[in-house]
């Protein structure tokens, strides 16, 4: 910047002052760039004030500072709401079905099968057993997770029973969780904040505890808390920013519209019963209209009959009533008009609250009348992407993954086995079902054909371990090899149009005990190599042949008979002598 004459004369006398005008200058003429650019609506449009955002209120707090005054109440609207509207409880347990279903399963991976089949039956023994004292592990996740959903946060705390250590597991909701005195219990103390206590590097060290729930109606008051050290809790809860310390419920961002609607559904309900209602309105003769009013007379049980003219009480129509009037009179019909978009509206309000809560809205209303497949399976892709996301995320490194170590680390101390606390595990989520299972079974191969995806990552999709899955299978295919069985899913002897394989060995018959096999199998090798031969080749009077000589070994009862027929079938599609192509 270049100095005026005026700066000229001060830096005479004094230099700095020349220089300290100078920069007071260059700022102002950059506050009134920005000030000019604002004006030009540059910059950020949310963040002008204006008569429309008069009423937006957005506080500068941290995580905390925005959680802890509020989280109480969210807490118990959340769920009421899930205890009395229809639509969360719904959205609820498809959350929790799809997450948990009946339980993820543990896959025990290491480099010794032998230590890895060890863990998977202590895993398997122990996830069935009640490990809380009433549920099974898998149970508990179920419960771990509606918890979260709900409530924002649940707690998983471990205890020792005799000497045995983490042998007992207890959820405690996040009610459970409050600080013994806001802050710091005393000065220089450690940083406590909702229950969660950080130690000197910002690390959970540990966590205080009610011992009693503060919602209990006969011990909630006492409000004694223990300590209990950050190695025995597993905190589940839904981190959004950094340096959160306790969760909220998954409804806090449309728990107004739900409440909202809850009224608007009420006043469109009375609105429909009005709609219902047929009204009349009756004009008297004007000799009637001439006399003077003397009330109706009633019936013996007090219902008004007839008005003193002689003309029928109206108070009140009901199904099939004939109305008979005097000379003179006339009779007017009305009707309430119709509402044309409240359905409508109520509709795409329930869609931004299943929005919201990342669940497609046909699973939170059960409304699937305005669905095709495009519109279904565009929505399941993108669930399963959350799906993933709170899976692998939350629910598996801070439930799960915890519980299998401390698992394996207790048996490695009870067992002297220190190569159990090595074991990691694999977790199977709750296989998901298609919108069209042919078109997506026939996309699953496809994925495997061109090598996007293996064997095991695909069974572990439906939740199956694929060494059992192996194992199971080549037991079954060896016992049908044994009975000389062939089924259509077979995949080794039938092919994707039903027809056999080329390799038509498998289809051997069986035979007695002591039976000379050796040469029916080589019998049987050889035709089918002359077939494959004339089949390439065109020859049709050898392929004739052959289908004469597969019809005499079926006639005459012959061991390999079946076994050629079967050959003749794959290589030409005929199954039948007389079907033969002629020559």
């Amino acid at each position: 910047m270049k100095a005026r004459l005026s700066d000229q004369l001060v830096g005479i006398i004094s230099p700095r002052a020349m220089r300290q005008r100078m920069v007071e200058r260059a700022k102002a003429e950059m506050a009134e760039v920005a000030t000019r650019a604002i004006g030009g609506r540059r910059g950020y449009e949310a963040a002008r004030n204006s008569r429309l955002t008069k009423g937006w209120r957005a506080g500068p707090g941290s995580a905390d500072a925005e959680i802890s005054p509020d989280l109480a109440t969210l807490r118990n609207r959340s769920r009421d709401l899930g205890r009395n509207n229809p639509y969360v409880a719904s959205a609820v347990r498809q959350l929790v079905a799809n997450l948990v279903g009946d339980g993820m399963e543990a896959r025990a991976v290491h480099s010794d099968p032998r230590i890895q089949k060890l863990a998977q039956q202590i895993y398997l023994d122990w996830a069935k057993s009640q490990v809380d004292g009433w549920n099974d592990f898998y149970g508990v996740q179920g419960i771990a997770v509606r918890a979260m959903i709900e409530g924002g946060d649940v707690l998983q705390v471990w205890s020792a029973v005799g000497n045995v250590p983490d042998a007992l597991l207890t959820l405690i909701e996040g009610d459970q969780l409050e600080s013994p005195q806001a802050g710091i219990l005393a000065r220089g103390g450690p940083r406590i904040v909702d229950g969660v206590e950080y130690g000197t590097a910002g690390a959970r060290a540990a966590y205080h505890i009610l011992e009693e729930h503060p919602g209990d109606p006969l011990r909630g008051f006492m409000k004694k808390s223990r300590r209990v050290e950050a190695k025995h809790v597993d905190h589940l809860f839904e981190q959004t920013r950094p340096g959160q310390s306790r969760g909220v419920p998954w409804l806090c961002p449309s728990m107004r519209k739900v409440r909202s609607l809850e009224d608007l559904a009420d006043a469109i309900l009375t609105k429909k019963k009005l709609q219902s209602c047929i009204g009349i309105i009756r004009s008297l003769s004007q000799d009637e209209a001439d006399e003077p009013d003397t009330g109706t007379e009633t019936d013996p049980e007090g219902d008004e009959t007839e008005t003193a003219s002689g003309s029928p009480a109206l108070d009140r129509l009901t199904p099939g009533m004939v109305v008979e009037g005097l000379p003179g009179e006339t009779f007017t019909t009305f009707a309430p008009t119709p509402d044309g978009d409240s359905d409508v509206f109520f509709r795409q309000e329930l869609r931004s609250v299943a929005a919201s809560l990342g669940i497609p809205d046909y699973l939170m209303t059960g409304d699937v009348s305005q669905a095709n497949y495009s519109s279904l399976r565009a929505a399941l892709v993108a669930f399963n992407k959350l799906l993933d996301h709170w899976q692998q995320n939350i629910i598996i490194p801070r439930l799960l993954d915890p519980a299998f170590a401390r698992v394996m680390r207790r048996e490695a101390l009870l067992r002297r086995e220190p190569r159990l606390a090595e074991v990691t595990a694999i977790w199977t989520p709750p296989p998901r079902e298609w919108v069209d299972p042919i078109k997506d079974v026939a996309a699953r191969i496809m994925e495997q054909r061109a090598g996007y995806k293996n064997m095991p990552e695909a069974l572990a999709e439906r939740g199956i371990e694929w060494r059992e899955h192996l194992e199971e299978a080549a037991m079954v295919n060896v016992e049908i090899d044994r009975l000389g069985l062939v089924f259509d899913t077979d995949p080794r002897k039938i092919n994707g149009t039903g027809a056999l394989q080329p390799p038509a060995g498998f289809v051997l018959p069986k035979l007695p005990e002591g039976s000379d096999k050796r040469g029916m199998d080589l019998d049987v090798v050889g035709f089918f190599g002359r077939m494959l031969d004339a089949v390439e080749a065109g020859d049709a009077r050898t392929i004739n042949a052959g289908f004469v000589e597969a019809a005499h070994g079926l006639r005459t009862g012959a061991a390999n008979g079946p076994a050629k027929a079967a050959i003749i079938a794959a290589l030409t599609g005929a199954d039948e002598p007389e079907n033969r192509p002629q020559g």
